[in-house]
């Protein structure tokens, strides 16, 4: 059953990408990844993205500095492609983050699928081997998880989430649950 369903779900996606063959994907617009952090995303006509960045994390308090950190960076243009990619520089340069990703929709919701690289300042050259961070987000156009002073609406709790597999988020447990 659930390889027909992945297929079901790649169809859609397909088609969904057929019907807007020659535009670009449409990333503009405000996007919430799973740890609760913020992007709101602007994109020019020639694919350039400018923006802020509201982080929900940081390393240690203060390495993110003052928000909202600025972004830049550049998507295909003429809807020749799905994928892009947008930088943020913390704290006056003290650190980088990197995302590169492409535009998808899954299972009717649209996201952003990224792979990032976090590189931080180091004490010295022996120390560089520990500078850069890996990982992964999943940015949607709903807030996915409550922060302090911001909890889910009731249609935030009820989405199936697409970065959580399709489950839902349980408000009385904190996790989320699938459907």
């Amino acid at each position: 059953m659930g390889n027909s369903l992945n297929k079901t779900n790649a169809l859609t996606s397909q088609s969904n990408l057929d019907s807007r063959k020659g535009q670009p994907p449409n990333i503009g617009g405000k996007w919430y990844n799973e740890l609760g952090s913020e992007v709101e995303l602007t994109v020019d006509p020639k694919g350039i993205i400018t923006g802020d960045y509201y982080t929900a994390v940081e390393s240690k308090p203060g390495a993110k500095g003052s928000q909202p950190a600025h972004v830049i960076g550049h998507v295909s243009h003429n809807g020749a492609h799905d994928t892009f990619g947008f930088n943020v520089l913390w704290k006056n340069g003290a650190s980088t983050t990197s995302w590169a990703g492409e535009y998808k929709d899954c299972n009717g919701e649209p996201v952003l699928l990224t792979t990032w690289l976090l590189t931080s300042e180091t004490d010295s050259c022996l120390d560089n081997w520990m500078s850069t961070r890996i990982g992964k987000d999943c940015f949607t156009r709903f807030r996915q998880v409550p922060l302090p002073g911001k909890e889910l609406t009731e249609e935030e709790r009820s989405r199936n989430n697409p970065c959580a597999g399709g489950e839902s988020w349980n408000y009385r447990n904190q996790h989320y649950d699938k459907k």
